[in-house]
């Protein structure tokens, strides 16, 4: 007997979906989660490879702090949060997490809502 072999994707929202750009994801439901504006960065810290807000006309980078979105995972089933599954193999996935080090990656795939066979996602 073949076994199949697993799939990785990221249930992704927002800027995530734009960075990925593939034709191949599929709309899903994260159950027992919720959207909250709480991940915070200052757009003056000179962190190496990390994205910044500048005006675009003047190219000016603001001393601000900015807010991002971000997924909080809640022990009530009751809430769900829309987004898409998007393929990923491990090499991306390394980069995923270089590029997102201010979040922590998490095994959702038991939280998905019809999930694809032989799938492993990752928020």
């Amino acid at each position: 007997m073949l076994m199949a072999k697993t799939k990785i994707y990221i249930f992704g929202y927002g800027s995530l979906v734009d960075y990925l750009n593939t034709p191949d994801v599929r709309l899903a439901k994260l159950k027992g989660s919720r959207r909250k504006w709480n991940v915070c960065m200052d757009n003056s810290d000179e962190i190496s490879g990390n994205s910044f807000c500048i005006q675009p006309v003047t190219k000016f980078r603001p001393p601000i702090f900015v807010t991002f979105l971000n997924i909080l995972i809640e022990q009530d089933m009751g809430s769900t949060t829309n987004g898409l599954l998007i393929p990923v193999g491990s090499n991306l996935l390394e980069k995923l997490d270089i590029r997102e080090w201010n979040y922590e990656r998490i095994d959702v795939t038991e939280r998905i809502q019809d999930p694809p066979a032989s799938a492993k996602i990752y928020t």
